[in-house]
């Protein structure tokens, strides 16, 4: 029978961190498979792996804390929440096209706000054509958001926003 067994490690940041467990965090890998993107919180950032080699193909400075990567169906757009920061961002899903220096400014085509500064916004998240107009559509789930007026402390929200041939640069739900 087969075994399990480690076949490579990556150091990405500060491997003091390893041990509490904020080396890596919110693994996504892309709908072809060529590639595993890993959020540090140590570094407040994500990094791009080959799956083929190993080799690390982009460093992503994103906002604090950032917690988990999701991709469009197609894999040209890549979804990074940064639940410390309130926001979510989404970026070109093509490390190739995106040069050198990289600055996130440059690949991130919409930022998204959550509505209070510790709603968690991003701390779910999931992208699919959810009202089946053939876009790709995020839905965002903010864990310590109270509900309409703050009236449920901690109740919980959950956000659509529906994609489409454009979005605005900013949204501030």
């Amino acid at each position: 029978p087969a075994m399990r067994q480690v076949t490579d490690r990556l150091v990405l940041a500060d491997p003091k961190f390893d041990s509490e467990g904020k080396e890596s965090h919110g693994p996504g890998v892309t709908p072809d498979g060529s590639q595993l993107w890993l959020t540090v919180q140590t570094t407040n950032g994500v990094v791009v792996v080959s799956t083929a080699d190993h080799k690390i193909l982009a460093r992503i400075p994103v906002g604090r804390d950032p917690n988990w990567v999701g991709f469009t169906p197609d894999g040209g757009k890549a979804v990074i929440s940064s639940t410390g920061a309130g926001e979510v961002s989404i970026v070109d899903g093509h490390p190739g096209r995106w040069g050198s220096p990289l600055a996130l400014s440059a690949i991130r085509s919409v930022l998204l706000y959550g509505e209070e500064a510790f709603d968690n916004l991003g701390i779910g998240m999931g992208c699919g054509d959810v009202n089946g107009d053939g876009y790709a559509d995020l839905v965002l789930c903010a864990k310590n958001a109270a509900g309409p007026g703050n009236t449920r402390t901690s109740g919980g929200q959950a956000h659509i926003v529906f994609g489409g041939t454009s979005l605005p640069s900013t949204i501030d739900l």
